[in-house]
């Protein structure tokens, strides 16, 4: 093992030497006295600063950024006129094991849908994932039939 004062004193003398660490015997801002890497500075902060990163799950922002995305695209896709406390009503009833399903998903490839009552159902969450935003014929067609208010010739 390598001890601090067999390593260089300054940063300038490990760069020639080609070293990766020195040690100055000096205290980093944080207060810390241990051997720097030359290109990152302290590495008890750096081991530091990992540890703390190490902490927090990994793409916990991420995450937080998405289920934000989504609440503002629902949002969007929610017409004025719409009775909000009936969807409410709805979303809470969702029994377990299954999902919310936009039967006209509000992104699709082909149309976008709205965030009312009548475009949603129920489905098993496994085939609402296999679903994704694509739209099945047949939901369509029900939909249409269902609802001939909403066609327009």
């Amino acid at each position: 093992m390598i001890t601090p004062e067999c390593l260089p004193k300054k940063r300038k003398e490990a760069i020639a030497l080609g070293a990766r660490h020195y040690f100055t015997g000096k205290s980093c801002k944080y207060g810390h006295i241990d051997t720097r890497h030359v290109s990152m500075g302290c590495r008890r902060c750096r081991r530091e600063m990992e540890a703390k990163r190490d902490k927090t799950p990994k793409g916990r922002s991420r995450r937080r950024l998405i289920e934000r995305l989504r609440e503002v695209k629902v949002n969007l896709a929610t017409p004025k006129w719409c009775d909000r406390i009936a969807l409410f009503r709805f979303y809470s009833a969702c029994p377990e094991g299954y999902h919310v399903d936009h039967i006209i998903p509000l992104k699709g490839e082909i149309v976008c849908g709205l965030n009312i009552l009548e475009n949603l159902q129920y489905l098993p969450a496994q085939e609402n994932r296999s679903k994704s935003n694509k739209i099945d014929p047949f939901s369509l067609e029900a939909v249409v039939c269902v609802l001939p208010a909403y066609r327009s010739y």
